[in-house]
């Protein structure tokens, strides 16, 4: 009786062997997966201490190029700071570093911060706070709205279309990669072995280009070059603009060219927003472009409400002729130009007659 009841109960050999390699494999897959956890915790460990390093760098080249006033460069660090050291945007540091009013309080709540034992999150707060302080609520506001302003509300284009855009400025159906690109404005970034291009992510404008353009084509003259950086700045969306300097080169020319605007019956001529156009003189194409300037300080709209100087006022306080005065925008304010030996401003608002380079 007792050894039937035995082989009643006793596993089938197969059930015992289902059993064993059901727990075998549970403990295969225990052990893998407490592995790949490990692995996982290395990698966020090792990316956890990259972020800290890019972070320190960020922080380290926002310092030393606010030190130097580079303030474009201060801009695009500022971004990384943002990006790696887990910061909410500095809207007042930002305003400020673009405006150029950065005080050494600023700086120093910067550079101070780390020493005492603070995060780069707090560094970046603390000058945040300081550059909020130290510019006036109103020159706050007019950084923030002055800065950028034609790009600001702009819809945003993805990847895709951007390196359309960017092939097209390049030209010569030319392979182009994305590249990672952390400056300010946000741009996507396009390498080939011979040329660069940042397209803005708002609005698909092209920022910056660099184009090696080498070859045998017909060499070309200076009213056809011209006409070719002309012809380049009105396909990248640049029809206001016009040209106050060029310098001939030994391979192609440089052109510098100024956006204007209309006021009444004169064309305005905005001295801050510049592109600057290089042209090879060899087949008459465009190898450089920086339109950065023109992009960072073209305002939404001109505040030309306090002008109460006229062409021929000024000219009678300038003591000239009023067909020699060139009207000017800069800063945000409009100026009667009279260019010379030493060049004369005369403010439009208020009548203050300045010295523009008297070095000279």
């Amino acid at each position: 009786m007792r050894k039937k009841r035995e082989r009643k109960y006793r596993t089938h050999p197969l059930v015992g062997a289902a059993l064993a390699l059901s727990l075998l494999l549970t403990a295969a897959v225990c052990a893998a997966s407490y592995g790949f956890y490990l692995y996982v915790e290395r990698e966020n460990e090792a990316a956890l201490k990259m972020r800290e390093r890019c972070a320190y760098e960020a922080y380290l080249s926002l310092c030393e190029n606010l030190g130097r006033r580079e303030m474009r460069a201060a801009a695009e660090a500022l971004s990384r700071c943002e990006l790696f050291g887990g910061c909410a945007e500095a809207d007042g540091l930002r305003a400020a570093i673009l405006s150029g009013s950065v005080t050494d309080e600023t700086a120093e709540a910067l550079r101070g911060a780390l020493d005492g034992g603070a995060t780069i999150f707090e560094a970046v707060r603390r000058a945040d706070e300081a550059a909020g302080r130290a510019l006036p609520e109103s020159g706050t506001a007019g950084a923030r709205d002055g800065m950028w302003a034609t790009l600001r509300g702009q819809d945003e284009i993805g990847e895709a279309e951007a390196h359309r855009l960017a092939a097209g400025f390049v030209g010569g159906g030319v392979s182009l990669t994305a590249a990672e690109s952390r400056t300010f404005p946000p741009v996507y970034t396009f390498l080939c072995k011979n040329a660069s291009a940042d397209i803005t992510k708002a609005g698909g404008r092209l920022l910056t280009m660099y184009v090696y353009r080498h070859g045998s084509a017909e060499v070309r003259g200076r009213e056809s070059c011209l006409s070719a950086a002309k012809k380049f700045l009105g396909g990248a969306g640049i029809s206001r603009a016009e040209l106050v300097s060029e310098a001939a080169e030994a391979d192609g020319y440089t052109y510098v060219f100024c956006g204007t605007f209309r006021l009444a019956d004169e064309t305005v001529l905005c001295t801050d927003e510049t592109v600057t156009v290089g042209v090879c003189a060899r087949g008459g194409g465009v190898r450089f472009f920086d339109a950065a300037g023109y992009y960072m300080y073209r305002p939404a709209s001109y505040d030309v409400s306090g002008v109460k100087i006229g062409r021929n006022e000024a000219a009678r306080m300038l003591g000239t002729d009023a067909e020699y005065l060139t009207p000017i925008y800069s800063g945000g304010r409009l100026f009667w130009r009279l260019s010379g030996v030493k060049t004369l401003l005369c403010d439009a608002e208020t009548g203050e007659i300045r010295v523009q380079n008297p070095s000279k």
